[in-house]
This record gives structure tokens, sequence and C-alpha cells, in this order.
């Protein structure tokens, strides 16, 4: 329990002393996602125009408007809404990946002041590995969560009690797995930035080997960050639907409350990857890589680069 302590402690410390670089994360979502709502609104615009109909649909799909819109204004509004959906995900997973290089590097030694420079540098540097550590690990992710929620449908569809428990056990288990499985992707992003030597599966094989061989430290504390970063996406999400605008000021203070949540999202997200990366610091045998608040490089199991 000591252990796990002293990580989150670092995690936080971590994460307060990259406020500079939580907002540059902010900074590029907001711009980022601020283009990509130029060509859906134009496209919008160009087929339903500045008539009622905005407001007619708002209130629920109304055939007689979607009729006035014509099928190949209507179908050109779909697609330009399903390219932006596409490239709104794509450039995030990027992006996410080339920022969080920067973070990685940072939380690797918290006692250094930040730097823009060596921030954009070390983002740039750890690109390509944290993008093949991103991937595999996302895919893998991406297909539990599938197996997931099929089992929830079946728990749901199920009328025998004793198939909705071993489904309901089944999803339980793969749950956990997943939030071992970020413990590892954070692990081998963590391991990359302390060594620029290894290669990203390289780093994420090493994950595995050393996240699952010490299950409940990383276990207990990405369950415990993770709860307080899903509670906080609830509440957020609750206050924000229960919230109407009735004037100017009401919409513009709803768009910051929005957006200090968004930052409050990624403090957290930080905090996890210090407690992971102290939590690498903690395990290994490197007697130098123990030092308090600092991880020195090359710090690795054996003590040796790898």
């Amino acid at each position: 329990m000591k252990r796990i302590l002293s990580a989150l402690d670092y995690g936080i410390k971590g994460s307060l002393g990259i406020w500079k670089g939580a907002l540059i994360i902010w900074l590029a979502s907001f711009v980022f996602m601020g283009l990509v709502k130029i060509p859906l609104r134009g496209a919008l615009s160009a087929g339903v125009g500045f008539s009622m109909a905005t407001e007619r649909l708002a209130d629920g799909i109304d055939m007689e408007i979607l009729g006035d819109i014509g099928i190949d204004r209507l179908g050109s509004i779909l697609f330009t809404t399903a390219g932006s959906a596409t490239l709104a995900s794509l450039f995030s997973f990027l992006l996410n990946i080339f920022l969080s290089g920067g973070v990685f590097d940072y939380l690797k030694d918290t006692t250094n002041k930040f730097s823009f420079p060596v921030f954009f540098s070390a983002s740039a540097r750890n690109f390509k590995s944290f993008f093949s550590i991103k991937l595999l690990s996302g895919l893998l992710l991406s297909v539990l969560l599938v197996f997931i929620y099929l089992f929830i449908v079946l728990f749901n569809l199920s009328a025998s009690l004793y198939i909705k428990i071993i489904v309901l056990a089944l999803a339980i288990v793969l749950s956990l797995l997943y939030i071992q499985i970020l413990a590892v992707t954070d692990y081998a992003r963590a391991k990359r930035a302390l060594n620029p030597g290894i290669k990203g599966t390289k780093a994420l094989e090493m994950g595995f080997k050393r996240v699952f061989s010490n299950i409940l430290p990383f276990f207990l504390a990405t369950v415990f960050v993770s709860a307080i970063q899903l509670v906080v996406v609830i509440l957020a999400i609750r206050g924000i639907i229960g919230w109407v605008p009735r004037s100017g000021f009401s919409l513009f203070a709803l768009f910051v409350a929005t957006q200090l949540l968004y930052l409050v999202n990624v403090h957290l997200k930080i905090w996890r990857f210090g407690t992971v990366t102290d939590l690498m610091r903690q395990i290994s045998v490197n007697p130098s890589c123990r030092q308090k608040n600092v991880i020195q490089e090359p710090c690795t199991e054996g003590g040796t680069a790898e």
C-alpha cells in the first residue's frame, strides 16, 4: 500500500508540474476541433440553410424537412458528417500520441523545470515508438470492448439465471483485464521515454511482462485514478445535460465550464501516467532508478542499457 500511495503522490506532483503541457494539449484539441467544425458547418448551412429547419430538426427527425432538403443535399450532409468524424478521430489519435511523448518525457524527472522546446522535441522523438505501442494496445483494448459489449447484450437478452451469472462474470473479468492493459500501455510508453534506444514493440513486451508479474500495485493504482476520472466525467455529463443556457452569458459560461472539465480530465490522465511511471521506477532492479522524484537513464530491469 505504501508503494501505491507513493506512486499516486508522484503522479499528482507530476500532473501539477506539467500544467503548461496540459494547456498545450487543451489548446491543440480546441484548435483542431474548431478546424473540423468549419467544413461540417458549411455543409449544414448549404444543405439546410438559415431557416427554421435546424430548429425543427433539433426537436427530432422531421420527414417533411428531410424531404425539402432533397436526397442529393442530404447525402452531401451525411457524407461530410461521416468524413469529418473520421478525420477528427484519426487526427485526434495522432495528436494524442504525439503530445503524450512530451508528457512521459517530463514525468521521468519531475524535478526539472518544464521547457517547451524539450517537450516538443521529446514528442517528436517518441512519436514512432508511441504510435506502435498505442496502435497495438488500442487494437487489443478495442477487441476487449467489443466482447464486453456483447456480453452485456447477452446478459440482457438471456432468460436463464445461470447464463446471466456466467456472462456477467466474463464481462467483469474482461473489464479488469482492460484496466490492466491500460497500465501495460502506460508502462511501455514510460519505458520508451526512459530508454530512447528500445523499439515500441519491445517496450510493450516488457510492459506485459512487468505489469502482469506485479499485478496488484499496477491494478489498484490504475483502478483508483480511472475511477476518479470516470466519476468526474459522469458528473460533468449530468451537469452539462441539465444546463439549459437561456442567455449569451449562460452560453459562454457553459462553454468555459466544458473546457475546464476537459482540462481537469487531461490532468487526471497525466496523474495516471505519472503513477505508472513511478511504479515502474519502484519495481526496477537497478538501484539508481529508485532515487526520489527522478528516474535516471538508462533505467532498466537489469541495470544495463537495453
